[in-house]
């Protein structure tokens, strides 16, 4: 799934369609009387495949970690308020657990997967990482460039590209049978691929809240992949990855 190989989301994926009340209970074990924040229901359609996921944000001493579930695989993102991501890393099963890291121009990824030990330091310039797309592009609406160029690791291959991204302008779209004024942005491999594949985000214009993707996942004549914000949710968590969810009320 390409959409989770671009935005770290953007490699999760669940066993098959299922009910918010069974995502629920697959995320994680209660944890009363913690302390709660906003998280977001996410659904994913390619042709008639449908799956669901759950993103959540926490902030804490200048950084924010953006965490997402999806059946066994947990992805968490440890980036700065401008969408700078610091470290990453994700497990699935006992067979997968990646960690990567920034230190200056290194990108530094260890681990195992699917029960193989990686071991690699790929060297880059100065443009920021953005791994989590659905946080790090929300993030740079908020500042005064229309356009930016940088790098991300692709969680199905665990290979460094380069991307860019530019600012769309505000459109009115139908998310979960309402209609939202959300910012498009659009991204692109940067370089000589560019103008071979693009794809879409938009977020919310009043708070930045990715929404929606839209983007072709193969070749000519592949079903165009979308996901969509499809509920927000109340998540009660002590630590990343662990949390008990029940609903807000209404998508």
């Amino acid at each position: 799934m390409l959409f989770f190989a671009l935005a770290s989301t953007i490699a999760l994926r669940l066993a098959g369609p299922c009910t918010v009340v069974a995502l629920l209970l697959v995320v994680a074990p209660s944890a009363a009387a913690a302390p709660s924040h906003p998280a977001y229901l996410y659904q994913e359609t390619t042709g008639r495949t449908v799956k669901n996921f759950l993103w959540s944000r926490t902030s804490s001493a200048g950084e924010e970690v953006i965490t997402v579930n999806e059946g066994d695989a947990v992805f968490i993102n440890r980036c700065d308020g401008a969408g700078r991501t610091r470290a990453w890393s994700f497990r699935e099963g006992e067979q997968t657990i990646v960690h990567a890291t920034r230190t200056g121009n290194q990108l530094k990824i260890s681990g195992t997967r699917q029960g193989k030990a990686i071991a690699t330091t790929v060297t880059v310039d100065d443009r920021p990482w953005f791994q989590p797309l659905s946080f790090s592009l929300g993030a740079f609406l908020a500042s005064a460039r229309t356009k930016v160029s940088f790098w991300m690791i692709r969680s199905d291959k665990l290979e460094v590209v380069a991307m860019q991204a530019k600012k769309g302008e505000v459109e009115e779209i139908a998310v979960a049978g309402r209609k939202v004024r959300a910012q498009k942005v659009v991204i692109r491999r940067q370089g000589m691929l560019a103008a071979l594949w693009q794809a879409a985000f938009w977020f919310r214009e009043d708070d930045r809240i990715f929404v929606r993707y839209q983007g072709v996942h193969g070749p000519p004549g592949t079903d165009e992949t979308v996901v969509q914000l499809s509920q927000e949710v109340l998540k009660t968590s002590t630590s990343p990855g662990q949390a008990a969810v029940g609903l807000t009320g209404g998508p």
